[in-house]
């Protein structure tokens, strides 16, 4: 059980049963998200990559969209999502 997590900062101690998570900047990278679940004996791997960061731009652009009109309110990605966006 690896009891650190490595970030920007340096190493930092983490609580038994947290969650570690790691951020790595490099070269021209533009969007790289892995998720990683490991076992004793298996690893599952879940990787997004982006090719330009116009993918998100479309995905702010869809949240502003679906949320124009809307009555005030925490509303979080996970109700954009729900609603199919705006396609």
């Amino acid at each position: 059980l690896d009891e650190r997590v490595h970030g920007r900062e340096g190493d930092a101690p983490r609580s038994p049963g947290e969650v570690g998570v790691h951020a790595r900047r490099a070269g021209d990278v533009t969007g790289e998200h892995e998720v990683l679940l490991a076992g004793n004996r298996e690893t599952l791997e879940l990787t997004h990559r982006a090719g330009d960061r116009g993918v998100f731009a479309e995905g702010a652009l869809d949240a502003a969209a679906w949320l124009a009109g809307r009555d005030p309110g925490w509303y979080g990605f996970g109700d954009v999502l729900d609603a199919g966006g705006t396609e």
